[in-house]
């Protein structure tokens, strides 16, 4: 009997030491590149640097962004933060590893696009007829759209999908045709201007005389010399400091109105938050929406994406989209850490608009 006991402990004292040695064993090691791989205290290319891990370097790994490319990690010295997955060898698959809640959903930009009826598709049919062109697109606005954060980064090829790779389709899509001064995500446009409003798009003295005809608009001037399939137009911001909603939804509307006499696709897109001005804005806002769907056209809500961010995703001017850390090289960078910056939720709520456009309207009918 003591026998029976004596080797029942050690089987059991064996199991428990079986199964410390297991949860010991380091579930990942940083492999061998130019330099020490920095470990950061959040999952950011910008974050604060916490340490430096030598290649070889063992690991516990501790859980990882929705999107796969960060992992949290702790060293054989307790240190924790954030690693890149692509130097890290790991000892299990990745998928099995715990997604950190702060970190997890990558944000459904998708959600926020709406008003793909069938009436764009008649508008891009006579837009085909009148010779515009499928794979070009315009952008029409004022300073938030002129900022070269916006689009331009996609266009000179400076991005990084994360986890929508499902959208790199339609950005070759775009990026393979001269618009006028580059392709139509870093092309120059005629009918976006710093501190234009509405009204301002409307006037020819405010059209490039360098292009432009005598008494042409800058409207009419950007969609003559680029022959657009899609405009991408995003007005307000200046337009809530000097007239009402119901001026502006008369000028907004000749804008739409224009776009499709030209066979343009006019995608409205609502106005960011600005402190100050909170009921002008929701005033615009809804007008936007309206006219939207008054013209059976396409909608961005950009406006509801930018008030789940901190400060509304504003730059400390209170006007302006919020830069991230890399500035014009992270603008276009969707990771799950930069999306709480506007610029880059700007970009990422655009590309899906087109996206939906290209995949729903311009592609052949079956």
């Amino acid at each position: 009997m003591r026998l029976l006991v004596g080797l029942c402990l050690l089987w059991l004292c064996c199991g428990a030491l079986a199964v410390t040695a297991q949860e010991t064993v380091p579930q990942g090691v940083v492999i061998f590149y130019d330099g020490n791989l920095r470990l950061r205290q959040t999952p950011a290319d910008a974050a604060e640097i916490m340490g430096y891990l030598a290649p070889e370097t063992s690991l516990t790994i501790l859980s990882r962004t929705g999107d796969g490319v960060w992992l949290e990690v702790r060293t054989a010295e307790g240190d924790t933060g954030w690693v890149l997955a692509q130097y890290i060898r790991l000892t299990l698959d990745l998928e099995t590893l715990p997604v950190n809640p702060d970190f997890a959903v990558p944000f459904d930009a998708a959600a926020l696009v709406s008003g793909m009826t069938t009436h764009a598709r008649h508008i891009f049919e006579r837009g085909q007829q009148l010779g515009n062109r499928a794979d070009i697109f315009s952008k029409v606005g004022d300073s938030i759209t002129v900022a070269p954060h916006t689009l331009f980064p996609i266009g000179t090829g400076i991005y990084d999908l994360g986890a929508y790779t499902y959208l790199q389709p339609v950005i070759d899509y775009y990026s393979r045709s001269l618009a006028r001064t580059h392709n139509s995500f870093a092309n120059e446009s005629l009918a976006a201007q710093i501190g234009w409003m509405t009204n301002t798009l409307l006037l020819p003295q405010n059209a490039n005389p360098d292009v432009c005809q005598y008494g042409e608009t800058p409207l009419e001037c950007e969609y003559r010399r680029v022959k657009p399939a899609v405009a991408l137009i995003m007005l307000g911001t200046n337009d809530v400091e000097h007239m009402g909603a119901d001026l502006y939804r008369v000028y907004l509307g000749q804008i739409v109105e224009i776009s499709l006499q030209h066979g343009v696709i006019p995608v409205l897109t609502t106005i960011p938050p600005r402190p100050g001005f909170e009921t002008g804005i929701a005033q615009l806002n809804q007008t936007i929406l309206e006219v939207a769907r008054t013209n059976s056209v396409p909608l961005v809500d950009y406006y509801a994406a930018m008030a789940t961010l901190p400060d509304f995703g504003l730059d400390v001017d209170e006007v302006h989209p919020s830069i991230p850390p890399l500035g014009y090289n992270g603008a276009a960078n969707f990771n799950t850490y930069n999306l709480q910056y506007g610029y880059v939720l700007r970009n990422l709520t655009l590309l899906h608009a087109l996206d939906t456009l290209w995949r729903e309207v311009l592609q052949p009918i079956p």
